[in-house]
């Protein structure tokens, strides 16, 4: 007789199957959409922010640099005071603190990555001032080309240099499905910007909702392959045993019927729009397009949770052990 003791079920990992290999490649485009949208939202609210100050005729630096010469309100500033501070006081502060933070920054890159106790390279100072002058003056190039060049051109040109980056940076989106998704959402980005934009900026808050809308349900979808999504489940845990696959079949099983539900009520909702030919306060697209990423947010859940439950039939009929993972509880 032997002693060696019986095996253990083991625990594996799902395998690597057609299904995975194709949806890797939707995840892929679905990070490049997600990625991509956040970049734009953050590009505009930044040249919204940069074009009205540089558009006003007191910005919010010219209010602080009065508040700091005594002048409580710049409506009641003197003229002179006024016209100093927006004249050379405001270019002069924003300069030098510019140039200061350069040099820190370049400072700070030189000490980066010296092992304790090894002394840093002897600065090279003319490299750093020449650096530190050229930002400078690069950024007063920035300041007035976002004043006076239209916002669909500075929105056309920020996404060229975007999708250069990665490109160049292929590892920022490795791939082929994460490029391609990368060049159709700048695509359509661009159309939106050539089409549907104004020389102003005032198009920022309708186009910030409707990609709010692809940010925050294909990231759900993203969330539901990661098995990152929210379960309240404390029993699922002191689950040792097989049991544990039987018991998530259940609960999978649940979640497909109601997103299930929940993928009926929006694609009566996305037919009704395209019927009506509805358009999205603010941005001006069809709503249709707008609402979209819910139904294909669903779909992909209802497909990745029925996989998932599919799978947890074989390995509770094979007798495999749980191999739990931090949950949200």
């Amino acid at each position: 007789m032997s002693d060696v003791p019986p095996e253990k079920p083991s625990r594996s990992e799902p395998p690597t199957s057609r299904w995975d290999r194709v949806d890797a490649g939707i995840y892929s485009v679905e990070r490049s959409l997600v990625v991509g949208a956040l970049l734009v939202m953050t590009l505009t609210y930044v040249l919204t922010v940069v074009w009205s100050n540089m558009t006003a005729k007191v910005n919010t630096v010219d209010k602080f640099l009065l508040k700091v010469l005594g002048h409580a309100d710049a409506e009641q500033a003197p003229d002179a005071a006024v016209a100093m501070v927006t004249g050379w006081v405001t270019p002069l502060v924003v300069g030098v603190v510019t140039f200061g933070l350069v040099l820190l920054a370049l400072r700070t890159r030189a000490h980066a990555g010296l092992e304790p106790g090894q002394p840093p390279p002897p600065p090279n100072w003319p490299r750093r001032l020449v650096v530190s002058l050229l930002v400078t003056v690069g950024l007063f190039v920035a300041l007035f080309a976002i004043r006076e060049i239209p916002s669909r051109f500075m929105g056309l040109a920020a996404l060229a240099v975007m999708l250069g980056f990665t490109f160049y940076y292929r590892h920022l989106a490795s791939g082929v499905a994460s490029m391609a998704g990368a060049v159709v959402g700048a695509g359509c980005m661009a159309a939106y910007f050539v089409l549907k934009t104004v020389d102003t900026y005032a198009w920022k808050a309708g186009l910030g909702a409707a990609l709010l809308m692809y940010i925050g349900f294909l990231g759900a979808s993203m969330a539901t392959r990661d098995e990152r999504h929210i379960r309240v489940d404390a029993i699922r845990k002191s689950m040792k045993t097989s049991a544990y696959f039987l018991y998530e079949v259940v609960s999978l099983v649940v979640t497909v019927v109601f997103t299930a539900f929940l993928l009926a009520m929006s694609l009566h909702y996305l037919s009704e729009q395209i019927a009506s030919g509805t358009r999205h306060i603010g941005s001006d697209l069809p709503l249709a397009i707008v609402v979209f990423p819910i139904v294909f947010a669903f779909v992909m859940m209802i497909v990745r949770f029925s996989v998932r439950a599919v799978r947890c039939v074989g390995k509770y009929r094979r007798g495999e052990l749980p191999d739990h993972k931090l949950e949200l509880v």
